[in-house]
């Protein structure tokens, strides 16, 4: 009798478990895809082309992993053995700022030479078998001293930065300009490995975002930046050029910018199964929209989910040094690609130090950012 009983419960027990797990999806229709019109999709067999959902390579869908490694940053001699290192884990993009103060620290005088040699990092990509994002500015943020913008372009008073001032998008054009004269012949079009072009960085003036990344992105591509992708960051307002430029979002397990000291962060938008795009521990807070953060919903959105700047390990600041336990790192990635993510993109991957200047103060990080830097570093040029 008891085993009958018994028998009776596991069944009760199994029925109800399966019927918990049945998902019915008779009703499910697939999402249609939508290529988006971008810039030269490369060599024949080749081709990337980006749709409203996924990348795709010759024809076939691919699911990128992007690392963040910044050449300026490093020795060139060590150059190599960091990018052996990010293919042997699985890495098949390598994002990059170009950061201009260090190519320009003094008015008209561009440097490219030693861990500025942007064109023997690129070509080394290209030898490994790596593609290459570049993140162009001319604002990079990039943890360091007026987010890459050269302090004589700061300090002019003729001119406002990060805007639509004709004088500012001249040197910008400038910057660009001899940019492109490193890389030329690199391009994904051309057999090199940069297949992608972000524009400025986390930029989120009102009524502005449209023009001037497109701006910016016009004055690129008449240079002759012709790449199957142009992005942008896109932490907190859903206002981007739609089939001009694809937004790409950023998750941090802990954010220290955002609290100090022991006080515990409140549980967020980014820890669960959600269509918003926007993490609201990024910056997101900045901005409300009726109390919450805007959304930039999945749900109809013309961009497929791509990100940059994954975090999955913890930032140090002197004011809050917090554990994260290792695991967490798998769940952050779980989450992501639970929520439809098709790029992958960690910030950062490979870390370094911020060259000391010709001027002084040398190239700091700012006040308040995120930064792996813990000091000066050393001269990288010796």
């Amino acid at each position: 009798m008891n085993k009958i009983r018994l028998l009776s419960v596991f069944s009760l027990i199994a029925g109800t478990i399966s019927a918990q797990q049945t998902i019915d999806l008779s009703k499910v229709s697939l999402p249609s895809v939508k290529y988006l019109t971008l810039g030269n999709p490369g060599p024949a067999g080749k081709e990337i082309r980006i749709n409203n959902l996924y990348m795709d390579e010759g024809g076939i869908p691919k699911l990128p992993v992007m690392g963040e490694f910044h050449y300026s940053r490093m020795h060139p001699d060590y150059w190599r053995d960091a990018l052996l290192k990010m293919k042997a884990s699985g890495i098949n993009i390598v994002a990059t700022y170009c950061i201009w103060s260090l190519h320009e620290e003094m008015e008209g005088e561009l440097s490219w030479e030693g861990h500025l040699n942007i064109r023997r990092f690129v070509e080394l990509c290209k030898e490994l078998g790596l593609k290459v994002h570049l993140r162009i500015g001319p604002y990079c943020n990039a943890e360091i001293k007026n987010g890459g913008l050269p302090d004589w372009i700061v300090e002019n008073k003729h001119l406002k930065i990060r805007s639509n001032d004709p004088l500012y998008l001249e040197y910008t054009r400038r910057w660009y300009q001899g940019l492109y004269e490193q890389i030329n012949g690199l391009l994904w079009k051309d057999g090199g490995p940069i297949m992608a072009l972000q524009l400025e960085n986390e930029y989120v003036t009102r009524g502005m975002i449209v023009s001037h990344l497109m701006n910016l992105k016009k004055m690129a591509v008449e240079i002759g930046f012709d790449v199957p992708l142009y992005t942008m960051t896109h932490w907190m307002d859903s206002e981007y050029p739609k089939g001009e430029i694809v937004p790409y979002a950023g998750f941090y397990i802990e954010a220290p910018w955002t609290t100090t000291g022991k006080e515990e962060m409140p549980t967020s938008n980014f820890e669960f199964f959600t269509y918003n795009r926007l993490s609201d521990n990024i910056g997101t807070d900045i901005i409300k929209i009726e109390g919450d953060v805007e959304s930039l919903s999945g749900e109809n959105n013309d961009s497929p989910f791509f990100t940059c700047e994954v975090g999955v390990g913890s930032t140090t600041f002197y004011h809050r040094r917090a554990v994260v336990p290792e695991e967490l790192a798998g769940e952050m990635i779980n989450l992501r690609l639970g929520c439809g993510a098709n790029l992958m993109g960690y910030y950062m991957y490979v870390g370094g130090s911020n060259p000391v200047g010709k001027r002084e103060p040398s190239n700091l990080p700012d006040h308040g950012s995120v930064t792996i830097i813990k000091h000066r570093s050393v001269n990288l040029e010796h």
